[in-house]
């Protein structure tokens, strides 16, 4: 029976330990004289750095699972991130239990570590300051500066994009990132100042485009090395108005250039800020010397004063425009009667902005 039990022992696949109540008969299956070496004294994580508990501190040697057994604790998904001291970080869900001889005493301990994937691991650090960042609204990651590995989401980013943490986690950040010209320029702001900022197109779960901003930090992590912190935010709405306002703007430049009739645009002290090609040729003055001088001044003497009364009660606000018929005289003396239409472009709380005055020939 006991060489049955110690072929079972041996074949399980995950890390166990027996011990006797002093500590020192230590006995190892195989997959934990692979992790632990050969069986030592006391416990097998003695000498490594081992962080757990709420605050995610370091245990001390009292604290070790094998130890707290044989006081006689019974302890199940322990989870632990373990470091040993030639590097290596693992992490393990560990349960343990005493034995107990027929008096009721403790007269051993067995303890199991289970092994848990990189992608079924959080980042080690204090829980406190994870649930955190679990709750702000900005997505957060964690990449591994080495090879891209997602260490650690957040709420909001598994909101952002779609995937469940267990689902990103120990994946490539190319799960959500696509490729783009800002590549190189984010490695290089980060090799020259360790910060990179800028704005970038990324793909959802469901296959649906996004535009991010994100800001990229680099920094040394005691377990994982040389990682990158991504502060994201989903910025497709702005960016989507902004390229909307763009368009616009570039529509009524084609349409102010363009117009089969003079305009210009008018700052508040009338100065003349803007003007098209139509109106330069129906003035015959060239843009450079209508620009900051007064659509009035180009009337005929007779004719400048006809629409001071409309002007007034246009920047009073009691008309919305106003129309004047008048003549302009041109530089080489020639008289051009015209049509003017004045308006006034206000901002949302109602200050003028400009004046648009639209300029035909009769």
């Amino acid at each position: 029976m006991a060489a049955a039990m110690n072929m079972v022992f041996e074949r399980v696949g995950d890390p166990v330990i027996t011990s006797d109540a002093s500590g020192t008969g230590l006995v190892f299956n195989r997959r934990a004289r692979e992790l632990f070496g050969t069986p030592g004294r006391f416990d097998p994580l003695a000498g490594w750095t081992v962080t757990a508990g709420q605050d995610g501190g370091v245990l001390a040697a009292g604290e070790l699972p094998l130890t707290r057994a044989l006081r006689g604790e019974s302890f199940r998904d322990l989870e632990l991130e373990a470091r040993a001291p030639d590097g290596r970080a693992r992490g393990f869900r560990v349960s343990g239990q005493p034995l107990r001889g027929d008096d009721g005493g403790v007269i051993g301990a067995v303890v199991g570590f289970r092994e848990v994937p990189q992608a079924d691991r959080r980042v080690a650090g204090p829980r406190a300051a994870r649930s955190t960042l679990d709750h702000l609204p900005l997505a957060v990651s964690l990449i591994s500066a080495a090879d891209g590995e997602l260490l650690y989401v957040n709420a909001a980013w598994e909101a952002i994009f779609g995937y469940a943490a267990d689902d990103a986690l120990g994946q490539h950040v190319s799960l959500i990132a696509t490729p783009t010209a800002d590549a190189s320029e984010m490695q290089q702001a980060l090799d020259r100042t360790g910060r990179w900022h800028g704005e970038s197109e990324s793909r959802r779960e469901d296959g649906e485009m996004l535009w991010i901003a994100t800001d990229v930090s680099r920094f040394e992590h005691p377990e994982h090395g040389p990682v990158l912190i991504g502060v994201q935010a989903d910025i497709s709405a702005e960016r989507a108005e902004r390229v909307a306002r763009t368009e616009a703007a570039q529509r009524w430049s084609s349409a102010f250039e363009d117009a089969p009739v003079g305009m210009a645009i008018i700052a508040p002290d009338l100065r003349m800020i803007d003007v098209n090609d139509r109106l330069c040729a129906l003035s015959g003055y060239p843009r450079r010397e209508l620009l900051g001088t007064s659509l009035a001044t180009l009337a005929h003497p007779d004719d400048m004063a006809l629409d001071a009364e409309s002007a007034a009660r246009l920047r009073a606000g009691e008309i919305p425009r106003y129309r004047v018929d008048k003549r302009l005289r041109r530089p080489d003396g020639q008289i051009v009667p015209v049509t003017i239409t004045v308006s006034l472009v206000r901002s949302p709380d109602s200050e003028v902005m400009y004046e648009l005055a639209v300029v035909a020939e009769r």
